[in-house]
C-alpha cells in the first residue's frame, strides 16, 4: 500500500481586535474558512496578550475601543512589533483620521459595514506585502552580514600583507647592512693595501673608482638612484657613478675604453630619463643630489 502524502500548509495568523462581539465572529467566519487562523480580542489589553504569547502576521483592529483606543495599540504595535501588518476596521470615515493612521503605518482601511470581497483581497494583500518587505529585510541583513564577513577578512589580509612587507624591509635592510658591513671589513682593507703598493697613475685612478664604487654601493646613492629610475641600464648606472665622481666625458671614455659619442650619448640619455632634459640643470650637481 502506498504511503499517503501529507502535505502541511501553513497558516497566517490574524488577530482580530474589537470590542462588538458579533463584528469578530464575522470577520472570524470569513477568514477561518479562507484558511486564515484567527484570534480574538475584545480591546487593546486583550490584544497585548495575545501579543506576547502568539506569533501574529496581522492585526484587524477597530479604532474605536472601551479603554486604550485602536490608534493608541496600533502605536504601540508599530514601536514593538513592527514586522506585524495592520488593518484597520471601523465605521469612522474621517480623511485626517484616515491620514494619521496612513502616516502611522498601516495597511490597509476597511470601512464597516465591510464588503467580503473587500476583506479578503486587503488581507491577502497586507499579508503578501509584509512578506515581501521581511524578505527584503532579511536579504539587507543577510547582505551587511556578509559585507561584514569580507571586509573583516580583508582587513585580516591587509593586517597580514603589511606584517609580511615589514618583515620583508626588515629582513632586506638586514641583508644591506651585512653586505656593507662584510664589504667594509673584507673588502676595503685589501684595496687600501693595494693603494699603498707601487701603482702607475692609470692603475690607481682604477682602484680609486673601484674603492668610490663601493662606498656607492654602502650608500644611499645607488639605491636611491635605482629606485628613483629603475629604466636605467647597467651601462649608464656606471656612467652615471662617473658623473657623480666628477670624472669628464673624456676621463669616463677612457675609464670604459669606448668613444666619446658613447659617452656624450650615455649623457644624452641619462639627461632624457631622469627628465632633465633640454633644463638648464647640471647632470653632476643632479647626481650628487641623490646624497644623504
Amino acid at each position: 500500500m502506498k504511503a499517503k502524502k501529507v502535505t502541511e500548509t501553513v497558516q497566517n495568523t490574524i488577530l482580530i481586535v474589537d470590542d462588538e462581539r458579533p463584528i469578530r465572529q464575522i470577520l472570524r467566519m470569513i477568514l477561518t474558512k479562507n484558511n486564515y487562523y484567527c484570534i480574538t480580542a475584545g480591546d487593546a489589553r486583550q490584544a497585548r496578550e495575545h501579543l506576547e504569547l502568539q506569533n501574529i502576521d496581522l492585526i484587524l483592529s477597530d479604532i474605536q475601543m472601551p479603554g486604550e483606543s485602536g490608534i493608541d495599540l496600533i502605536r504601540f504595535v508599530r514601536s514593538k512589533y513592527p514586522d506585524i501588518a495592520v488593518i484597520m476596521v471601523t465605521v469612522i470615515n474621517e480623511q485626517n483620521v484616515i491620514d494619521d493612521l496612513l502616516n502611522l503605518g498601516i495597511y490597509g482601511y476597511i470601512m464597516k459595514p465591510f464588503d467580503e470581497a473587500q476583506l479578503l483581497i486587503q488581507t491577502g494583500n497586507a499579508i503578501r506585502r509584509k512578506q515581501l518587505e521581511l524578505k527584503e529585510k532579511n536579504y539587507r541583513t543577510e547582505l551587511e552580514n556578509e559585507i561584514n564577513i569580507r571586509t573583516k577578512e580583508l582587513q585580516e589580509l591587509n593586517s597580514a600583507l603589511k606584517v609580511l612587507l615589514k618583515k620583508r624591509e626588515e629582513e632586506k635592510i638586514e641583508i644591506e647592512e651585512i653586505i656593507s658591513s662584510n664589504l667594509k671589513r673584507v673588502v676595503l682593507p685589501y684595496l687600501e693595501k693595494l693603494n699603498a703598493t707601487l701603482l702607475n697613475n692609470e692603475q690607481r685612478e682604477i682602484v680609486q673608482i673601484i674603492e668610490n664604487n663601493i662606498n656607492d654601493i654602502i650608500s644611499p646613492f645607488v639605491k636611491n638612484l635605482s629606485s628613483s629610475f629603475l629604466n636605467l641600464s647597467p651601462t649608464e648606472l656606471e656612467v652615471a657613478s662617473l658623473i657623480k665622481q666628477g670624472k669628464c666625458t673624456k676621463d669616463i671614455a677612457g675609464i670604459m675604453h669606448v668613444s666619446l659619442n658613447t659617452v656624450l650619448t650615455h649623457r644624452f640619455n641619462l639627461r632624457s630619463k631622469l627628465g632633465i632634459k633640454n633644463k638648464k640643470i647640471n647632470l653632476y650637481s643632479y647626481l650628487n643630489s641623490f646624497k644623504e
